[in-house]
């Protein structure tokens, strides 16, 4: 975590939370002790961004009705953008699980010599 944090130039703090997310989650494996530090859980194919994001984050969506009819709108039972809403919310996710980290690197690796994900 130090290692990446002085790299890419992030806040220890911040990014300690974002890997324990992501641990969490089964993303990334940590391990103690001197030659400790943090590896993928899974092959970089199999990870993509919609994982990560709602590991980090949570679950991805617009609008709260998107979760739950339970979402406290006094009016939802006449509401006339839920539907479009959750096309949009399901289009926007299937996004970022169409992008996964192996593409990520792949594409970007060239452009952005700090960008390195090693499994």
């Amino acid at each position: 975590a130090k290692d990446l944090s002085e790299k890419y130039n992030l806040p220890r703090e911040l990014l300690g939370k974002v890997l324990q997310s992501l641990a969490r989650d089964g993303l990334i494996i940590s391990q103690q002790g001197v030659k400790g530090g943090y590896r993928l859980a899974l092959a970089p194919e199999k990870i993509d961004f919609n994982l990560i994001i709602s590991a980090v984050e949570g679950p991805i969506h617009l609008v709260d009705c998107g979760v739950s009819d339970d979402c406290g709108c006094n009016q939802l039972d006449y509401c006339n953008i839920k539907t479009p809403m959750e096309f949009i919310q399901l289009e926007l996710t299937n996004f970022f699980k169409g992008i996964t980290l192996k593409d990520f690197t792949d594409k970007y690796a060239a452009i952005n010599p700090l960008i390195q994900i090693q499994g």
